[in-house]
């Protein structure tokens, strides 16, 4: 299509223009407890620069993508730093009355919170299948989850401040509980009715984030030495993230719900950006994750005790051998080959 090879002249111009913009190079440092909103086209630019380091992993050339892969997205993730992962906060807007409540702050403060949740999902999908360490640690991301499609979509303050006042009064577990603290209950073997309720209501983009933490986890585990001890909190985040997806499932059968405000059959050119997005398949992403995680254990189970490994010879890494791969050979090899491995 032309249009489509017009574009892919300007792909680089216009990586070069993002990652060069004053917004995108000056100090970001937030608090939590500031305005957020007034730093809006700073936002803007960190937003800039992850779409680059998207289109150019999905459409680019090789050579663009092992560049985007290596320099430009590790600048991301610093800039993220800078900017403080712990200030994509939200204020408890259940107990803020119409008259306090602030729709550009809130805004601003959710745009945050997804643009790091896509930035950690993009190092997610660079762990998944180019088998690159990750960038981010799991600790670090101490920030709120998104909130419910309803409440970001919403198209005046009105009615933004009463679906949050549905979803997230001002008792919910949410305004209390961090990505990181989410993922380390989901690590645990009993884990409460209260948690599993909480994930479950905050919808699939959120769920998706939890189980793409579980795939950076399972490659700490294949790359450490002696890393047993993280097996058992691995399983149970499968465990639990399968649980919490079924519930999340009965809750919120298909058809318009709070994480999904349109339906794709009736779907205007205007509203393409309210449908759900590629987080839908994040049962697969479990799936691959479960897998993963079997074959793990039966390859860490076959290897005899106290046997040195010979300088030079055997294999890198279990399940995948070759680390930071642009093609895609070696997990599509691995998933074609889960068709006849037996759990």
């Amino acid at each position: 299509m032309p249009d489509n090879e017009d574009a892919r002249t300007w792909f680089n111009c216009v990586e070069e223009m993002v990652f060069i913009d004053d917004d995108f190079n000056t100090d970001l440092t937030y608090q939590s407890s500031g305005n957020i909103a007034i730093q809006r086209r700073r936002i803007q630019a960190v937003q800039a620069a992850y779409i680059v380091c998207l289109y150019q992993n999905w459409e680019g050339t090789d050579a663009s993508k092992s560049r985007i892969r290596r320099y430009r997205f590790a600048t991301l993730v610093s800039t993220a730093r800078d900017i403080g992962i712990t200030a994509a906060r939200h204020l408890n807007y259940g107990e803020l009355r119409r008259h306090e409540f602030e729709w550009k702050e809130y805004a601003a403060r959710e745009e945050l919170i997804r643009l790091f949740t896509w930035i950690f999902l993009l190092d997610s999908a660079f762990v998944i299948f180019n088998n690159l360490p990750p960038r981010m640690v799991i600790k670090e991301i101490r920030m709120h989850m998104a909130t419910p499609e309803a409440c970001f979509q919403a198209t005046t303050a009105d009615q933004c401040h009463h679906q949050l006042q549905l979803f997230l009064p001002a008792r919910s577990l949410y305004w209390t509980t961090s990505f990181r603290g989410s993922f380390e209950s989901l690590c645990k073997d009993d884990l409460s009715a209260n948690i599993r309720h909480l994930l479950a209501t905050l919808g699939p983009l959120n769920l998706f984030t939890l189980t793409s933490a579980i795939h950076s986890q399972i490659f700490q585990f294949r790359s450490a030495v002696g890393s047993f001890q993280l097996r058992a909190p691995i399983q149970n985040a499968l465990s639990n993230w399968r649980d919490i997806w079924q519930l999340f499932s009965s809750t919120f059968p298909q058809g318009i719900t709070p994480h999904a405000t349109i339906e794709d059959p009736h779907v205007q050119p205007g509203e393409l950006w309210k449908r759900m997005g590629f987080f839908r398949y994040a049962p697969e992403y479990w799936l691959l994750a479960h897998l993963m995680a079997d074959r793990l254990a039966v390859l860490g189970t076959s290897k005899p005790e106290n046997e040195l490994e010979p300088l030079d010879e055997g294999l890198l890494d279990p399940i995948l051998n070759r680390y930071d791969q642009t093609s895609m050979r070696q997990i599509n090899d691995l998933i074609m080959g889960f068709q006849t491995f037996q759990i």
